[in-house]
């Protein structure tokens, strides 16, 4: 291969490899937002929400949509304090209000959880439509954690987005989980 042939082929290369770095750089951006927080969507269930960009993202886990989960932050530290988002269709449930559904959802948590203690419950907004926020703690194994809850319904589904962590670091990442909740829009 001649020289010259050689260089455009290098040239090419470094050109494709240029593009395509520019290009995933692009996209990675795209979703994240100027002061730290990253953008979702889920177009399926309806649900867009911000969440710390340097929070880890997994979907559909054991009937979790989505799970923003902060990175552990020593060798010590066992616990993800993370946001969760669970959608359950409940449409054979015509009328049915989120007091309602929160009401027998906090009826179910004492067998949940050890120690749980109902700190909270009042009204309040998600995307809009009425909910209610909740907040409780309880002992799940090892664990002493704190909830922040919102729960309201939309279409045929109830929404619960749920803020869960150790009750030592609660208040760590409670402004991040409460833009959140904040910013949950449900089609």
């Amino acid at each position: 291969m001649s020289i010259k042939r050689l260089f455009v082929v290098l040239l090419v290369f470094v050109v494709l490899v240029s593009a395509f770095a520019y290009f995933a750089a692009s996209k990675k951006d795209a979703g994240e937002t100027k002061d730290g927080f990253a953008a979702y969507e889920n177009a399926a269930l309806g649900l867009k929400a911000e969440y710390p960009a340097r929070w880890q993202t997994l979907e559909d886990v054991r009937g979790v949509a989505v799970v923003f989960h902060s990175p552990l932050e020593s060798a010590e530290d066992k616990y993800n304090d993370n946001v969760h988002v669970i959608v359950e269709d409940v449409s054979g449930q015509p009328g049915l209000t989120a007091e309602a559904y929160a009401a027998s959802g906090i009826a179910k948590l004492p067998a949940a959880l050890e120690d749980f203690r109902l700190v909270g419950n009042k009204g309040d907004t998600v995307s809009g439509r009425p909910a209610r926020l909740i907040e409780y703690t309880g002992r799940r194994g090892d664990f002493r954690l704190r909830f922040l809850q919102a729960v309201t319904i939309a279409d045929g589904k109830a929404f619960l987005i749920t803020y869960v962590a150790e009750e030592g670091s609660y208040d760590k990442h409670l402004p991040a989980a409460r833009r959140v909740l904040a910013s949950v829009a449900i089609k």
